[in-house]
């Protein structure tokens, strides 16, 4: 099976974030069933990290040709990319490559082609539009259709923002009509089923699991609570200084010796001049791997107020024992299918989300069980290999037909 995948990541061992984690290790499941093909646009981290590819994939590097531009052009771009005032938006620049780098003729050949995130779900339109009749699936890692607007506050501010809402219904109406011409959707929860049906696409649509790493060995440090994900991401960033502001403080007021950890790549400068103004915080930046961080934590939170699809990170703690306080975007696709007992706590109020941290630290052993009990329960919701080998089933009866 030849499958040409196409994604804004070229992605590597150790890439810094949950969504490049994923895509790796979904392209190298799809690679020991065939020849995997990825097209990317060539940007500067893309053209960074090439030498990391591994060596099972065929990765194909589409230019950006930035040189050549008109002035007009490159004024137009500029136009583009603070209309589409929303990152992770494709810029003029990124699209216009992937389509240099030989979209329509690879796909042609292909037998199915994977689109991966909502900005590359257009592409599915135009594929269909040119005659491309190669069965095409989009990997939907985050399904926001409906709150594009609420995903604007928490990534831009000022006229941007203005901008943002006023052409946010663009990118939406290309990829809904992208959805919609597609033969497969993968999401990673229920829920963004049915708000695609909502939203009136019709696309056969399933269900997978993520990727989550197998956990180290527990060695807890008493009073010590863990935050992690891409910082360069404006919801991570956002919910990080949220944290910092309203509940930290509380928090501190009553356990003292109680420690901070946010870890991941990209903090910003406002997210590290926060946590050097607040006590007992800790900022580690990009880490070779976030599980010994897992292993030593006695509490997760997760103060998450915009992004949409399934957030990793959560079933991640889970997996690696530890009790979670999270808000209720943070819990989604979580907290619906979760029994009683296997989230230590889900609340967007900042008084309410300080007292079920101090629980969880003021009654260790209640919170190592609920830690255990939702390991067990991850362990048997998500299984990643019984996952792509459902997509692999999928793919050969669309290549097939």
């Amino acid at each position: 099976m030849d499958v040409l995948a196409v994604a804004p990541y070229a992605p590597y061992e150790g890439i810094p974030h949950a969504g490049g984690e994923y895509l790796l290790r979904h392209l190298h499941a799809l690679s020991r069933h065939g020849r995997v093909t990825l097209l990317v646009p060539g940007s500067s981290d893309v053209l960074a990290s090439r030498s990391r590819t591994p060596a099972w994939l065929d990765l194909a590097v589409a230019p950006l040709d930035l040189a050549t531009r008109s002035v007009v052009r490159t004024l137009c771009d500029a136009a583009y990319r603070r209309l589409m005032a929303a990152p992770p938006m494709p810029t003029a620049e990124t699209l216009r490559a992937v389509r240099r780098g030989g979209l329509l003729e690879r796909a042609r050949r292909a037998d199915v082609v994977e689109l991966h995130w909502p900005e590359f779900a257009r592409f599915a339109g135009e594929l269909r539009s040119a005659g491309v009749r190669t069965p095409v699936c989009v990997v939907e890692h985050d399904v926001d259709v409906r709150d594009a607007r609420k995903r604007l506050g928490a990534r831009v501010t000022g006229y941007r923002r203005a901008l943002g809402v006023l052409t946010s219904p663009l990118p939406r109406r290309r990829e809904l009509a992208g959805l919609r011409a597609a033969d497969l959707i993968l999401v990673f929860k229920g829920a963004d089923e049915a708000l695609l049906r909502e939203q009136g696409v019709a696309t056969a649509v399933q269900v997978i699991a993520p990727w989550l790493d197998p956990p180290l060995a527990a060695d807890r440090v008493a009073g010590s609570v863990l935050f992690t994900g891409a910082m360069w991401r404006p919801e991570n960033d956002t919910g990080a200084r949220w944290f910092l502001r309203e509940v930290w403080p509380l928090v501190r007021a009553q356990i003292p010796s109680s420690t901070l950890v946010l870890a991941g790549a990209g903090p910003t400068r406002e997210l590290v001049a926060a946590a050097e103004r607040a006590e007992g915080v800790e900022v580690t930046g990009a880490v070779p791997s976030l599980l010994p961080m897992y292993a030593r934590a006695s509490v997760f939170v997760a103060p998450l107020f915009a992004g949409g699809g399934l957030k990793f990170k959560v079933p991640q703690a889970m997996l690696c024992g530890l009790p979670v306080v999270g808000t209720s975007v943070a819990l989604e696709g979580v907290s619906e299918q979760a029994p009683q007992g296997v989230l230590w706590g889900e609340t967007n109020l900042p008084g309410q989300m300080a007292k079920l941290v101090l629980s969880a630290l003021q009654r260790p052993d209640e919170a190592a069980a609920v830690g255990r009990s939702a390991a067990d329960w991850c362990a048997g919701r998500w299984s990643f290999d019984r996952s792509m080998t459902s997509v692999v089933e999928a793919y050969r009866g669309l290549a097939g037909s």
